[in-house]
């Protein structure tokens, strides 16, 4: 379960607190807080860009990985595309477990092809958690979103 809060202090500065629960718990992975540093609608296209697929693109970060997904909205439902990459060498990461969540209650699981792709189709329009398991460097990603 993961879930993000916007605090404001009485100076108008602000901070972000975020809680975690890891619901099971593989021995010895290290588990790391992924930070939205990209959403499209936050962050428009340019006008007149052209080469850019179609759909919402959100970027969750690490210090040692990327999740590029792209999200496609038919309201009440979406679809996820993504690969999760590292940021080091830009390697595509594959045959990975990724999972969705809704307030800690896993949703759908999706593994990544030889392409490092994984694909979710019918999910639900709200906050979403995403949790992706790296056996290859004993981490998990955790992060935060909303469709």
């Amino acid at each position: 379960m993961f879930n993000e809060y916007a605090l404001e202090f009485p100076d108008r500065s602000s901070a972000n607190l975020f809680e975690f629960q890891i619901i099971e718990d593989v021995l010895n992975y290290t588990t790391f807080i992924a930070s939205l540093v990209f959403d499209s609608w936050e962050h428009p296209a340019t006008p007149g860009s052209c080469g850019l697929p179609s759909g919402r693109q959100i970027i969750l970060q690490t210090p040692g990985f990327d999740l590029d997904m792209r999200v496609r909205v038919n309201k009440p439902r979406a679809s996820i595309i993504g690969q999760i990459r590292e940021r080091s060498t830009k390697n595509l990461l594959k045959d990975l477990e990724v999972r969705l969540m809704n307030e800690g209650m896993p949703i759908t699981t999706a593994m990544s092809d030889g392409l490092g792709l994984f694909e979710f189709s019918d999910v639900p329009c709200v906050s979403l958690n995403i949790l992706a398991v790296i056996p290859q460097y004993v981490s998990r990603i955790l992060g935060a979103f909303s469709i």
